[in-house]
């Protein structure tokens, strides 16, 4: 089990203990990811006892990716006009010592991922389907519609023969591998062949 954060910058005595969302253990260390909204949020690094703790970004961290030689951390917020992300590669801590080897900007908060055999990584934004090779480099793959913004990517699965389900509040998305593009379906329940927007919801049409 990994050790408590004992502190907060700026809150001392606070115990960390909302919004822990993915935890990483190293040799002599632990990576702590929090996305707890004003609650706690932040990318801490820690040894195994607790006893030493150093924050490394101030950042909602989405999700946290074992690399080969590093870790990627993707991060970001969207909440109401607020829609940022931003993608981080460390290396791998040793003895409370990390380095970052990668920063990009992205076009909104970053969600579900999935890793390919080569390495890289892809993974969902407010506005579409991207990628982060090893070395770090951002390629932009698909562009969603307007009206799937609000529709909450909450997981991501690549098959063996390279076909991507995108896991949504109320849709699937496969991506089927066309030449150096997509062909998008999407998917519906067998009664909702048809919908229509209401606010931010899809409402099946009777």
């Amino acid at each position: 089990m990994p050790p408590l954060l004992k502190h907060e910058q700026g809150m001392p005595g606070r115990t960390v203990r909302a919004g822990l969302r993915r935890v990483l253990h190293f040799r002599n260390d632990w990576l702590l990811a929090y996305d707890g909204g004003e609650w706690g949020r932040g990318l801490w690094l820690t040894n195994d006892d607790g006893s030493k703790t150093e924050r490394i970004l101030s950042d909602n961290v989405r999700e946290m990716v074992p690399l080969d030689d590093g870790v990627l951390v993707l991060s970001g917020l969207a909440h109401m006009t607020i829609d940022f992300g931003n993608a981080f590669i460390f290396s791998n801590p040793d003895g409370m010592n990390i380095s970052l080897q990668h920063a990009v900007h992205l076009d909104g908060q970053p969600s579900a991922y999935a890793k390919e055999p080569n390495g890289s990584v892809l993974f969902v934004t407010t506005y579409g389907l991207c990628r982060i090779t090893k070395s770090g480099e951002l390629q932009r793959l698909l562009g969603f519609p307007p009206w799937s913004r609000h529709q909450f990517t909450n997981s991501m699965a690549i098959t063996s023969y390279g076909s991507i389900f995108i896991g949504m509040r109320m849709f699937v998305l496969r991506l089927r591998a066309n030449s150096d593009r997509y062909t998008e379906e999407w998917l519906l329940p067998k009664d909702c062949r048809t919908f229509y927007l209401r606010q931010f919801d899809c409402v099946c049409k009777p």
